[in-house]
C-alpha cells in the first residue's frame, strides 16, 4: 500500500493556523463593554446606541458603573454615540465601528470629546447620526481626543494618572481614586455652543476653568493653572474622609442604633427637610423608610458638587439605597446633602431646607405589588389601595402632610402633574405606575 504525500499551499496552512480566512471561523466582536462614571459610578443607567442605522440594543449599568451591550443585530458600519441615561446624569461617548469589542468609557470628559468631534454640545437631541456626522467622526475624533486630554494634562499629572492613559478607553474603577478622582474634581457643563471644564473647590476664576470650543478647528484659548489645580486636589482629597462619614452613618442605621446619628454624625445646626436634632433619629430616618430591626439605608457613591476654599463645608450628591432583611429594594435615589467640619471632623449637615422642597418621590406601585416606600403615619404598605388609604388617613388626621399627585403616562414616559393639596381623601389615577410626591411638611 502506498501513501500519497499531500502538499498544502502555504496560504492554506496559514489560514488553518489562524482558525479561518476571510473572517470565517474568527470570533467576531459583538459586544460593547465599558464603564460610566462621574467621579462615582452611574448605576442603573440605561445604555443605548445612536448610529446611522437604528439599533434597538440596550443594557443597564451595574452598581460599579460597568456595562455590556450586545450589538450583534446592529449595523455599526460607521461612527456611533453611546448614551448612558440615569437620574444622576446623561452622558455620551463617541466611537468608531472598529471600537466594538473594546472597552469604552462614558464620562463627562468623553462627553466633551463627542461634542468636539460632532461640532455640537446638544448631544441629547441626537437620535441617529447623519452621513455628515459619520464623516466628522472619521475626520475629527482623534484630534478631539488629543485636544481634551491636553487641556487637562496638568490635572491628570497632579492626580498621578499615567501619561499613556486613554481618557476614551483606558481601564479604571469608579472608586474615587486615580482617573475617577479626576472626574470628581471637575464640573463639565455647556457654555453657549461650547463646553466648559471648571475645577471644584475653587472660585471658578481665571486658571480654574477651560473652555473647549465645539468646533474642532478652533484652538482652546485657556488652560488650568497649577495653583488652582492644587486647590481642587485638596478638595478631592477630603472626599476620602467624607466617604468614611457616609459609611459610618450607613453602618449606624444597619445596626439599628437610633441614637448614634445625632450623637456622632450630625452637626449642631443640622436640618434636613424641616427636621433638626430636636427630632428623634428614628423620625428623621422615617423619611420614606421605616427604621426597624430589618430596614435601613445605605449611603454611597458621593459626588462632590462644591466645597468652600477653607475645606470646612461641601455640597454632595449622594446615592441612597434602601435595604430590608439584608437585601436591597426599590431603585436608588440621589439626594443633595451638605457636610461640614465640626470639631475637626466631617459631619452631616442635611440640606438645610426648613421644609420638604419637592425633591422626594417614592414609587407606590407598578401594578405587580412591587411597592417600595411611602411617607405615611404607619410606614410601608403592601399594595396600592393600602398606600392610598394610609396616606389619606395621615393627611386627614392632621399630621401636617400635604400631597401632590403626578399621573404618569408610562407609554411615552411623560409626567403630567395634578396637584391635589390639603387634608382631604384622594385617589391616584389608574395607570401602570404611580408616584407620590411630597411637596411640603407644615
Amino acid at each position: 500500500m502506498t501513501t500519497k504525500k499531500v502538499l498544502y499551499p502555504l496560504s492554506l496552512l496559514l489560514c488553518l493556523s489562524l482558525l479561518g480566512c476571510s473572517g470565517k471561523g474568527r470570533d467576531v466582536a459583538q459586544n460593547i463593554t465599558g464603564i460610566a462614571a462621574v467621579g462615582a459610578p452611574i448605576s442603573g443607567g440605561q445604555v443605548s446606541i445612536k448610529g446611522q442605522s437604528s439599533c434597538s440594543a440596550t443594557a443597564t449599568t451595574n452598581s460599579d458603573g460597568t456595562f455590556s451591550l450586545n450589538v450583534a443585530n446592529c449595523s455599526l458600519s460607521g461612527g456611533f454615540l453611546v448614551r448612558v441615561k440615569s437620574p444622576r446624569a446623561t452622558i455620551h461617548t463617541v466611537a468608531k465601528a472598529d471600537d466594538v469589542g473594546k472597552n469604552l468609557n462614558v464620562t463627562p470628559l468623553t462627553e466633551i470629546v463627542a461634542a468636539r468631534t460632532l461640532g455640537t454640545n446638544d448631544l441629547q437631541s441626537v437620535s441617529s447620526l447623519t452621513e455628515d456626522q459619520i464623516e466628522k467622526v472619521d475626520l475629527n475624533f482623534e484630534q478631539a481626543r488629543s485636544d481634551v486630554k491636553q487641556a487637562i494634562r496638568a490635572l491628570l499629572d497632579a492626580e498621578g494618572v499615567s501619561s499613556n492613559f486613554d481618557i476614551m478607553s483606558g481601564s479604571f474603577s469608579a472608586n474615587g481614586t486615580g482617573f475617577d478622582k479626576v472626574l470628581n474634581t471637575i464640573t463639565v457643563a455647556p457654555n453657549g455652543s461650547n463646553m466648559e471644564i471648571t475645577l471644584k473647590g475653587t472660585t471658578g476664576g481665571t486658571g480654574a476653568k477651560v473652555t473647549i470650543p465645539a468646533d474642532v478647528n478652533s484652538t482652546i484659548p485657556d488652560s488650568l493653572d497649577s495653583t488652582e489645580i492644587e486647590k481642587a486636589k485638596e478638595a478631592s482629597d477630603e472626599m476620602a474622609n467624607i466617604r468614611t462619614l457616609l459609611s459610618n452613618i450607613s453602618n449606624c442605621m444597619k445596626n439599628n442604633n437610633k441614637t448614634c446619628f445625632s450623637s456622632n454624625y450630625a452637626t449642631s445646626d443640622f436640618r434636613h427637610n424641616g427636621r433638626d436634632l430636636s427630632t428623634t433619629d428614628s423620625d428623621f430616618w422615617n423619611d420614606g423608610l421605616e427604621i426597624s430591626s430589618t430596614s435601613y439605608v445605605v449611603f454611597s457613591d458621593p459626588v462632590l458638587l462644591e466645597m468652600n476654599e477653607a475645606r470646612t463645608e461641601a455640597h454632595l450628591m449622594v446615592k441612597e439605597q434602601g435595604f430590608e432583611n439584608g437585601s436591597s429594594y426599590g431603585t436608588p435615589s440621589y439626594t443633595h446633602y451638605m457636610v461640614a467640619k465640626e470639631g475637626g471632623e466631617w459631619k452631616l449637615k442635611g440640606n438645610q431646607f426648613p421644609f420638604v422642597f419637592g425633591t422626594y418621590a417614592a414609587l407606590v406601585s407598578d401594578n405587580s405589588n412591587n411597592v417600595h416606600r411611602v411617607l405615611t403615619a404607619s410606614g410601608p404598605s403592601s399594595n396600592d389601595n393600602a398606600a392610598i388609604t394610609k396616606a389619606s388617613n395621615a393627611a386627614s388626621t392632621g399630621t401636617g402632610i400635604r400631597f401632590s399627585i403626578p399621573a404618569i403616562n408610562v407609554s411615552n414616559q411623560t409626567i403630567s402633574w395634578t396637584s391635589i393639596q390639603g387634608y382631604q381623601t384622594f385617589s391616584i389615577p389608574d395607570s401602570k405606575a404611580k408616584l407620590l410626591h411630597i411637596i411640603s411638611i407644615l
